[in-house]
């Protein structure tokens, strides 16, 4: 295989990822270049908002691919409703790099999610904004870190 065919990413099933408490000691949860779309995302994050994932430490969800114009942002607000659901009041880093920031003002949901306090934990914030975010999400999460 080439080298660039072994990298690419390869679509994951949102029904396994809907089960967030599948793996109830799960700690560490790598999504990096699974190429999940939003409604694949938006499953995932409803669970672990809902059931939680209640050991999980570490999420990383690196997966800066081209959205249709018209894809909706489900599953970034999804994430913000788990981060302050409560459910993820273990962990400690958070690394996300999406797209769908910048459609319909998706930042902003995320940012006020995070500034929920629910997710008291996090130590490790990471973000890759590939278009300029929403000023308004960017003012809520420098109140949330003004406010520890």
């Amino acid at each position: 295989r080439s080298r660039s065919r072994r990298n690419a990413a390869r679509p994951v099933s949102a029904d396994v990822l809907a089960d967030a408490e599948r793996f109830p000691k799960l700690r560490q949860l790598n999504l990096d270049f699974t190429a999940l779309v939003s409604r694949q995302l938006a499953a995932f994050a409803t669970a672990l908002g809902a059931e939680g994932a209640s050991s999980l430490e570490v999420l990383g969800l690196d997966d800066y691919f081209y959205l249709p114009s018209g894809e909706a942002t489900e599953g970034i607000v999804a994430l913000a409703n788990a981060l302050s659901s409560g459910h993820l009041s273990r962990l400690t880093s958070l690394r996300v790099a999406r797209e769908d920031f910048h459609v319909n003002d998706a930042f902003k949901p995320f940012t006020q999610g995070l500034a929920s306090g629910k997710a008291s934990c996090l130590r490790t914030l990471e973000l890759s904004l590939y278009h300029r975010p929403c000023d308004e999400g960017m003012e809520t999460l420098a109140e949330a870190i003004r406010e520890g």
